[in-house]
């Protein structure tokens, strides 16, 4: 049997401890214990990476421009269908609400991959301009909540969709 050296035992075990803090300290920022999680992320990569796409295929895009009386300004409509879809008769409604900066498009964009990750197959998503701040009526007149309640649904009841009842979801 070899015999190891006493500087080989420290080292090593130096080594193992140093291990130690780093799994625990890696830990500790992760679970929010120590300040740094998203700096962490940052330099292991885990941020402003895009996910795998989904397997399957993706929902079919029905884009619609109209110019809106609570906007006062044109806007885009965009529904997403989910595959395989024959018509958008007899589907339920979720309005996306895109976050601060963003459109109907962009939303869309993130929507479409999460719809067929889910198997989304019995609502339609719908994602509407909604300007660059909230979801309410500003000073200007500007209304894309009214927008939504007054132009975006009856354009979806209109294709037969089921708005009685609707989910929201948002950034």
């Amino acid at each position: 049997m070899p015999s190891l050296s006493r500087r080989a035992v420290l080292t090593g075990g130096l080594g193992l401890a140093a291990g130690a803090c780093v799994a625990g300290g890696y830990e500790l920022v992760q679970n929010g214990t120590l300040p740094g999680k998203y700096q962490l992320a940052r330099l292991t990569g885990a941020c402003g990476s895009a996910p795998p796409s989904p397997a399957g295929p993706l929902p079919s895009r029905h884009l619609v421009a109209f110019h809106s009386a609570y906007r006062h300004r044109e806007v885009q409509m965009l529904t997403l269908l989910p595959a395989g879809a024959a018509s958008p008769a007899g589907l339920g409604v979720v309005i996306a609400l895109h976050g601060a900066g963003g459109t109907g498009i962009s939303m869309a964009r993130q929507m479409a991959p999460a719809m067929t990750r889910a198997r989304v197959s019995t609502f339609a998503v719908i994602c509407v301009d909604g300007g660059d701040t909230y979801w309410h009526k500003h000073a200007d007149g500007d209304d894309p909540a009214g927008m939504i309640v007054h132009e975006a649904l009856p354009r979806a009841a209109a294709e037969g969709m089921r708005t009685g009842r609707i989910g929201l979801v948002g950034l």
